[in-house]
């Protein structure tokens, strides 16, 4: 495979500009392009949106060859699953609270954002577990539990809904509970691009990521049509995104075995052995370094306490109250692996 890097010149009314791109193709013979124009040459690629069947067909694929051959995911434990999990494995929604053997399930890590959702309650908790209609489901909620099924996962948890809001003592006990809610799961499904639940999972692509290019090399006169992406996709689809900001979510990502991710642009793949997207099906090329921020957590290694300190410092919390608590899961983890004792507060 070759590649030639040039500085494009984007459309004046376009959000942004591709300083540096790569151009994959074959047979150059070491050609090189001159500058390219104000874009009119763009020829986009159809806009499927992300719930089509190729789209999620690719993330099952991610799943089932993670799951078949990479040793460090599949960790897990089978004597544990959470209290409460969402059954989603038919047309009708409904909370399980009287599991006794575990199960596969997949978590949903999503922004709360200003939308009032609908959360279990103690005055809620019976009729949720007859059932929970539709009708009182966010739009993120209800492609999660798309998503979910397409796996074929038959359970699936959301916070707001399977832990008791209004019950502090609930609260608290679940919240001790993360590393191991997100960290035996099948996998985790965020809702990246999303700044609350009215938004989902499902977007229309933003096709300023990748498009079919006609492409002149300059020696030969010969015409070839490459694919052109952007190489700050991955910081785009999930370091850059409101997801990414929250405290929360760092620990949801860090924890899970797996995690798929719903951005505005692709569905993008992280686990601990391979990251991938639309653009890049069978993983990253090399000379992308996609795990740079997550340095330790690749390949299952535990990074040091310092670099964890600096990622969430730079997260966002609605309420300071769930400062320590959206790090507990981490630490955890960290307790674990290297058997020292968690020291925190005053």
């Amino acid at each position: 495979m070759a590649y030639v890097t040039w500085t494009l010149k984007d459309r004046p009314q376009s959000l942004w500009k591709f300083d540096a791109v790569w151009i994959f193709g074959t047979g150059l013979d070491g050609g090189f392009a001159g500058e390219v124009g104000n874009g009119s040459w763009r020829e986009k690629y159809p806009s499927l949106p992300v719930n089509s069947r190729e789209a999620l067909g690719l993330a099952k694929s991610w799943l089932e060859r993670c799951e078949s051959s990479h040793k460090i995911c599949g960790v897990r434990r089978n004597d544990w699953h959470p209290t409460r999990l969402l059954y989603v494995g038919n047309n009708t929604i409904k909370l399980k609270t009287d599991m006794t053997t575990p199960v596969r399930y997949a978590t949903l890590s999503h922004c709360w954002g200003k939308l009032h959702i609908t959360r279990l309650e103690t005055t809620n908790l019976d009729q949720f577990i007859l059932k929970i209609p539709e009708s009182a489901l966010c739009k993120t909620f209800l492609h999660a539990i798309v998503v979910t099924r397409f796996l074929s996962l038959e359970y699936l948890w959301i916070d707001s809904l399977c832990i008791i809001q209004n019950d502090a003592e609930d609260w608290a006990k679940e919240a001790a509970l993360m590393a191991d809610v997100y960290g035996q799961s099948t996998i985790s499904i965020a809702a990246s691009g999303a700044v609350d639940g009215s938004e989902g999972c499902f977007f229309d692509r933003d096709n300023r990521y990748f498009w079919n290019m006609p492409f002149k090399v300059s020696e030969s006169g010969k015409k070839q049509t490459l694919i052109m992406a952007n190489t700050q996709i991955f910081e785009r689809c999930i370091r850059h995104t409101e997801l990414s900001k929250r405290a929360w979510v760092l620990q949801e990502r860090l924890l899970a075995p797996r995690t798929l991710h719903f951005s505005k642009a692709q569905v993008s793949w992280e686990c601990k052995e391979a990251n991938a997207c639309e653009s890049y099906p069978n993983g990253f090329p090399e000379f992308l370094d996609m795990n740079s921020a997550l340095d330790g957590f690749a390949k299952g290694a535990t990074p040091s306490w310092e670099k964890v300190v600096q990622l969430y410092s730079r997260c966002l919390l609605t309420f300071e109250k769930d400062k320590l608590p959206a790090l507990m899961g981490i630490a955890k983890m960290f307790q674990e692996a290297t058997k020292m004792k968690y020291l925190v507060g005053l």
